[in-house]
């Protein structure tokens, strides 16, 4: 029994002595642990990526026009025989997980340009006409939905899409804009949904204020739809439709006179340095007055002569865009509608060729020299010699126009 005893006790120490040790290191990491208050982390507030662009030019009209004005609806190169900053415009691109926003705010020129024709409505001033908004080219927010791969959602305000000419210098060929651009330049309020198929095809769809119109003017809403085909670096093709009524509140058209508008076009690459353009828009509008509509056409080329540095984006470009736009105004014994595009006459045609020489020393700069011919089938150009309306202003008395152009457009992103 003593034996027994004694045996019991010499387990036990060697238990004990084994075991404490243990202990005694494991206690101060687990008193450590216990007093570490780990920091939170911060919040990520997503990507943001800004840019910035600057356009300038010097123009001269060898009408030498009286009031020293190009005119307006052909060209955004309002000034004879000036230096213009046409534009400046900041903005920025951000995106945080499934939520993406862009804003893009233009000075001085073209917001009034590309705005000249917002519908005026009742309410506090600028409220509710384009001085409030002349200076905001996008504005919008936009949610990539879990459902549908590839389906965005987005609201806003946004550019249209219409023609392969965009606002700035640097996403065209020529320096000044064509003739469809600037009869169907669009900026819309709305809703869309972008469906991407697959890398190549996409469809938008939008619910929108009207054509050209920030606030709306009637009871209606217009609806967008367009197809894309993109193939990077070598083929776009863009399809699209816009209908609504567009005429103001009580116009003697009729407020509720569906405009349908079509427009299609297409960019090839021929090649690393040839490139091919073809734009073709037209639309109709069954008013109080009958029919009224339009279509143009335009032919795009631009071909890299000399690559710097063997940059496809840097070098010595030559461009040229040959471009027609006709409309009908509507008018019958009630009277006559008011033209959608041209002022004046029952029936108007324009027809234009611009050829550019562009210089790239660096892929965020470009050096442009360009000529540019417009031809009317009426009296829309201005003279050395235009006379003067009742109220003191100079009308037009020319039908061609004919301008030389030198532009530098910078930017950075």
């Amino acid at each position: 029994m003593k034996h027994l005893l004694i045996s019991l006790l010499a387990i036990t120490a060697s238990v004990i002595s084994s075991a404490f040790p243990a202990q005694a290191q494991t206690a101060p990491a687990a008193m450590a642990t216990k007093h570490i208050n780990p920091q939170p982390a911060t919040p990520s507030l997503g990507e943001f990526n800004p840019f910035a662009v600057v356009e300038a030019y010097y123009a001269w009209n060898f009408n030498r026009p009286a009031n020293g004005l190009n005119n307006d609806h052909a060209t955004d190169s309002s000034r004879h025989n000036s230096f213009t900053v046409g534009n400046f415009a900041l903005g920025g691109l951000w995106k945080k997980e499934a939520l993406s926003g862009k804003v893009v705010l233009m000075f001085p020129q073209t917001p009034h340009t590309v705005y000249p024709t917002d519908p005026v409505s009742s309410g506090k001033p600028g409220l509710a006409d384009a001085s409030t908004w002349k200076y905001v080219q996008e504005a919008w927010l936009a949610y990539k939905a879990p459902v549908l791969a590839g389906l965005t959602i987005s609201t806003g305000l946004f550019r249209s899409s219409f023609t392969q000419e965009k606002t700035f210098v640097k996403d065209n060929w020529n320096l000044s804009r064509g003739l469809s651009f600037f009869g169907t330049r669009m900026y819309y309020v709305g809703v869309r949904a972008r469906l991407q198929f697959d890398e190549h095809w996409s469809f938008t769809l939008s619910g929108l204020n009207g054509w050209n119109g920030v606030i709306d003017n009637n009871e209606g809403k217009t609806i967008d739809g367009q197809l894309l085909y993109e193939q990077k670096n070598k083929l776009t093709i863009s399809f699209q439709y816009m209908g609504g009524p567009e005429r103001a509140r009580d116009a003697p058209e009729g407020d509720d006179s569906w405009r349908h508008a079509f427009d299609a076009w297409g960019k090839l690459a021929l090649g690393k340095r040839i490139w091919l353009g073809l734009g073709l828009n037209g639309g109709l509008e069954e008013n109080n007055f009958g029919r009224s509509g339009w279509y143009s056409g335009a032919l795009y080329s631009q071909a890299q002569l000399w690559r710097q540095d063997d940059s496809p984006n840097k070098g010595f470009y030559l461009a040229t865009r040959v471009e027609g736009f006709h409309e009908d105004v509507a008018s019958n014994s009630k009277g006559k509608a008011t033209p959608i595009f041209w002022p004046d006459p029952a029936k108007s045609s324009l027809a234009s060729f611009t050829g550019t020489a562009e210089y790239k020393p660096m892929e965020l700069v470009s050096f442009r020299l360009e000529g540019r011919y417009d031809h009317g089938d009426h009296d829309i150009f201005y003279g050395k010699k235009s006379p003067k309306d009742d109220k003191g202003g100079y009308k037009p008395d020319q039908r061609d126009q004919f301008l030389m152009m030198l532009g530098a457009t910078a930017w950075w992103q």
